[in-house]
């Protein structure tokens, strides 16, 4: 399960002035915005510095926060 998406505030709990403590649009916007970046790195990680051992070890776990990124609603 996957702790981008969680709540960060209640709502509704007598919350009735001011902005919400987070833009939620906002938020999920930049992060889905990222998701292209980690999957260049995934992928090409060599131009970036990593050595190939390191690279194959990470791909996995790059790619698959890539994908909850681009997966946010």
């Amino acid at each position: 399960m996957s702790t981008v998406g969680c709540v960060t505030h209640k709502e509704g709990r007598g919350r009735t002035k001011g902005r919400p403590l987070i833009q939620r649009e906002s938020l999920v916007a930049g992060l889905k915005a990222m998701a292209p970046a980690l999957e260049d790195v995934a992928n090409h990680g060599e131009r970036f510095g990593l050595d190939t051992e390191t690279l194959r070890h990470l791909r996995p776990g790059i790619l698959a926060r890539a994908q909850e990124l681009a997966d946010l609603a």
